[in-house]
């Protein structure tokens, strides 16, 4: 995460590093919706089957639900 976030502020953009417990999803996307965020950063890793090996179940339904623009790493 330290390499991601300095990419960012290269850039002049400062990252807010934030860990949570529960369900992922509906984590963060109450995490987004408290917090006014403007762009969300996350890896992209699934370990179920072929489509979810790129991009996880989570990402994945953040994609479809989310209003704001995803940056996605590997």
């Amino acid at each position: 995460m330290d390499n991601l976030s300095n990419f960012f502020q290269g850039y002049g953009i400062k990252p807010n590093l934030v860990t949570q417990g529960g369900i992922p999803d509906t984590v963060k996307k109450s995490y987004i919706t408290e917090n006014d965020i403007d762009l969300l950063v996350m890896g992209a890793y699934g370990r179920k089957n072929v489509r979810e090996f790129f991009v996880g179940s989570v990402t994945q339904h953040l994609i479809q639900e989310t209003e704001i623009p995803l940056f996605l790493y590997h």
